[in-house]
């Protein structure tokens, strides 16, 4: 249940803020506009990651304690089971995961902040710093992707809800808004090209 919350609680968050950001989107009438919707789509994006990667070090637990997942009713820990029922290479401490998932908690965590207040606060490095994040979400998700066909496990889950929203669906956000978010940055304009007089 504990896992369910917290997988539950924040992507009905995610959802509504998609829903709200694209009908703001649509009713946006110039650049300027869409420009205060991307600023806020894509804080709350990198704010929905910091948790998430953070969430990334419970892997790198002792296999011991991972084993009696009971002795860790909280929230954050208590998921534990429900990544492992919908991918069992969590459970199996797959090299390329436990990699992964150390990475994105100790250094894509971090690079989250960092760019969800560069957007916020309009610093003039909010794009580089922001697309250099959402290309390490998109690589290493492309690398979770692509070691299911090279790795010793089987596709995750026989279950489809777990497979299909767990795994398929809610990973794929990692190579759909690093792509989003690169597209537009390189279409912002630069603010140290030169004002033609």
């Amino acid at each position: 249940m504990t896992g369910e919350i917290l997988v539950g609680l924040p992507t009905l968050i995610w959802f509504a803020t998609m829903v709200y950001a694209g009908q703001a989107w649509l009713r946006a009438q110039d650049a300027e506009q869409r420009a205060v919707v991307f600023k806020r789509l894509f804080s709350v994006w990198f704010l929905y990651c910091i948790p998430i990667h953070g969430h990334g070090l419970i892997p790198m637990i002792r296999a011991e304690q991972m084993s009696n997942m009971a002795a860790y009713p909280d929230m954050y820990f208590g998921a534990y089971p429900d990544y492992c029922r919908a991918d069992p290479r969590y459970c199996a401490q797959n090299a390329l995961v436990m990699t992964l998932q150390g990475g994105t908690a100790l250094f894509t965590g971090p690079l989250c902040a960092i760019s969800a207040w560069g957007m916020l606060k309009d610093r003039p490095w909010r794009y580089l710093v922001g697309s250099m994040t959402a290309a390490i979400q998109g690589f290493g998700t492309l690398l979770f992707f692509l070691e299911l066909s090279h790795g010793p496990t089987a596709i995750p889950s026989d279950n489809a809800f777990d497979f299909y929203f767990a795994f398929l669906f809610m990973n794929s956000m990692w190579l759909v808004f690093p792509i989003l978010f690169i597209s537009a940055a390189l279409r912002q304009p630069s603010a140290h090209r030169p004002v033609a007089s």
